[in-house]
């Protein structure tokens, strides 16, 4: 016999142990090692620690491929962001506090000083220039020239200032950021952008010149452009005046401050300029200015006495221009109201007075005064009134007169008033004979109009014949319960008269009672009638006038269908108008 245990057996490094199963030593000795690492690597997956460590090696690097390869990165982190910003500033705001008052403090107090700094200077200019000869010839230049005597001071006594400041992609011409001072006429960026490129683009087409050379600067009138190029974009000054050499060391240095900060949106420029709003300080710091440092300064009695009269005429002057100024919002705001036409405007007594033609139904033109800054105390009106013909006015009559109900709509063009919609008769009736007595309607058409009267009289009469008072075989009495069928046919009764004498009509209604054929004919016949007579008196007793309610004629009683027997015992109604409501 075999014995299947193991066993030892010698081998040439000693005894080697042999499994009990063959078929799982060779598997042993086959796959041991592979299944022993994916051993390792289920257990390395499974341990959290180990992964974190394995992931900690490769995230910077993954986190920076993503974001050259698309923003979905920036898209996704953006919400967490914003979250954990939100929940740090409702917690505790004072860490973020203090990391950006220090940038925006700098950033407003800096933006607060330049404008302070070109107040001051352009006043400067102003007053040392107000009482001279000089300044004589400038305020007659400026009254020839329609502009401002403050312009002309600062251009005459300026040196050079960097009215305008753009930033251009230099591959694409595309403008990346515009800049420019307050008094600065601005056209539009985009466009000079694009023809600086072009022009660029045409010299050194023309001249076969690298792209890294062109243009360093233009002369147009009064007006120099100065173009400092760089790598990936181009800044390009707008300077009146004389620049300093200086000018440009400070547009260079823009230039390579913006490539530093922005050499990778400019890499990856697309055509979205959001991102180059953070090169807006750097642009602005181009905006220089300069000017001439007076020589001498007149007396300051002088000045004095000369600021104190200026002062006095400027008053005077800016209240006859206010007041001139609220005038003209005034009679332009009545120019624009409908229905108001201003035929003259005089002085009298320190007053103004405004005389035109006034429609009734037109804006009050007191009410207009607020508006201009105007009190009645400045400003009388002196109004004849006038009917104005004019389609909004003749509509605005009509629907006074007419007083349509809610439904109706009113219409008018060239003189024809055109109605539409549900209406009752009475108003249909009154609008015919009013609508041509309204100014300014030629013609009147209701064919769109649906008598609301009628309708209802139709929907009353159809209610009231499909109503059924019912009866017990062979009796006379209505069955119990139909005491509410009876005051629900009264109070439709008493409404379907009201509104036939509402069009001049008269109704009438006729009860007739039914048998089954049950009993003998002449029974049959007698039931009828004694049913027909106890719904027509229990009507009456409802407040249901005796004179409308009737029976049918003796014929109709001894034959016809309609009133032989075979149906159930009931009652039933037949509804008959006459007069001027069978028209419709």
């Amino acid at each position: 016999m075999h014995d299947n245990s193991t066993q030892d057996a010698r081998g040439p490094h000693g005894p080697v142990r042999q499994s009990r199963d063959p078929l799982e030593e060779l598997r042993r000795l086959l796959i041991g090692d592979e299944r022993r690492k994916l051993d390792e690597v289920l257990q390395s997956l499974e341990d959290p620690r180990a992964v974190a460590k394995r992931i900690s090696h490769v995230l910077p690097d993954a986190i920076r491929m993503r974001g050259l390869h698309d923003e979905s990165l920036s898209k996704a982190l953006t919400p967490t962001v914003q979250d954990i910003l939100r929940d740090t500033v409702k917690k505790n705001p004072r860490p973020l506090i203090d990391v950006l008052s220090p940038v925006i403090g700098s950033a407003i107090r800096r933006a607060v000083a330049e404008a302070l700094r070109r107040m001051v200077q352009s006043l400067n200019q102003i007053l040392e220039h107000s009482f001279s000869f000089k300044s004589l010839k400038w305020r007659f230049q400026a009254m020839r020239s329609g502009r401002p005597f403050s312009e002309i001071a600062l251009l005459h006594s300026l040196i050079f200032t960097v009215e305008q400041v753009f930033l251009i992609h230099r591959h694409s011409g595309l403008l990346l950021l515009h800049v420019s001072a307050e008094t600065a006429v601005d056209k539009n960026p985009d466009t000079v952008s694009a023809m600086l490129t072009a022009v660029q683009d045409f010299i050194n087409d023309s001249f076969n010149q690298s792209s890294d050379s062109g243009l360093a600067s233009v002369r147009v009138g009064e007006l120099t452009l100065i173009i400092e190029p760089g790598p990936r974009a181009v800044i390009a000054a707008v300077v009146r005046g004389i620049a300093p050499p200086d000018l440009r060391d400070v547009l260079r240095q823009t230039v390579d401050d913006v490539h530093h900060d922005l050499d990778r949106e400019l890499l990856a420029f697309t055509g979205d300029t959001a991102p180059f709003a953070a090169a807006l300080p750097a642009l602005q710091a181009c905006l220089q200015s300069r000017y001439r440092q007076a020589k001498a300064r007149p007396s300051p009695v002088l000045v004095a006495v000369a600021a104190m009269l200026l002062l006095a005429a400027g008053f005077w002057s800016y209240g006859r221009w206010r007041d001139s100024r609220h005038m003209q919002h005034y009679l332009a705001s009545l120019a624009g109201q409908p229905g108001i036409v201003v035929t003259g405007v005089r002085k009298q007594n320190g007053k103004y007075v405004v005389s035109g033609l006034r429609d009734p139904l037109a804006a009050d033109p007191a009410g207009l005064l607020a508006a201009a800054e105007l009190t009645p105390e400045k400003v009388k009106g002196s109004w004849q009134p006038v009917c104005m013909l004019t389609d909004e006015f003749v509509l605005q009559r009509a629907k006074k007169a007419l007083k349509p109900p809610p439904g109706i709509s009113l219409r008018l063009r060239k003189g024809l008033l055109t109605a539409r919609g549900p209406a009752p008769h009475a108003w249909i009736a009154q609008a015919r004979k009013t609508a041509l007595l309204v100014p300014g309607v030629t013609a009147y058409h209701d064919q769109a109009v649906t008598d609301d009267t009628r309708t209802r009289l139709r929907q009353l009469s159809a209610a009231i014949e499909q109503a059924r008072i019912r009866f017990a075989v062979g009796s006379t009495r209505p069955e119990s319960g139909q005491e509410a069928a009876l005051k629900r046919l009264s109070e439709k009764i008493a409404r379907l008269r009201r509104l036939s004498a509402q069009i001049g009509g008269e109704v009438t209604i006729t009860v007739i009672g039914h048998a089954d054929d049950s009993g003998p004919r002449e029974l049959n016949r007698k039931l009828r009638l004694q049913r027909a007579a106890a719904v027509r008196n229990a009507l009456v007793r409802q407040g249901i006038a005796d004179a409308i309610l009737a029976s049918p004629a003796a014929e109709n009683l001894s034959g016809g269908a309609a009133y032989e027997g075979g149906q159930s015992p009931s009652v039933t109604f037949d509804v008959q108008f006459r007069g001027r409501s069978q028209q419709h």
